[in-house]
């Protein structure tokens, strides 16, 4: 989902970036991703008149995604090693 929501920054597409943004907001909030939750909520309404704001917003949701990514995968190696 983030790569379409790059291609949708990148090509100003309006509609695309909220389809993105709206899908990738319910997927890190069924996981728990609180801050990827806010940010993908932030870039879903973010006014796209201005392009750098959704710039802006959307550099959050990447860092806030690998921040829940790397969460992930730190628990999974926890996860592995009690087993």
């Amino acid at each position: 989902m983030m790569s379409e929501i790059r291609g949708a920054v990148d090509g100003k597409d309006t509609d695309r970036l909220r389809r993105a943004a709206h899908g990738l907001k319910g997927s890190v909030g069924a996981l728990g991703g609180k801050a990827a939750y806010e940010a993908a909520a932030a870039l879903e309404t973010v006014p796209t008149a201005d392009w750098a704001a959704v710039e802006g917003v959307n550099r959050e949701l990447e860092e806030q995604v690998r921040k829940l990514e790397l969460e992930f995968k730190t628990w999974l190696g926890e996860v592995r090693l009690a087993s």
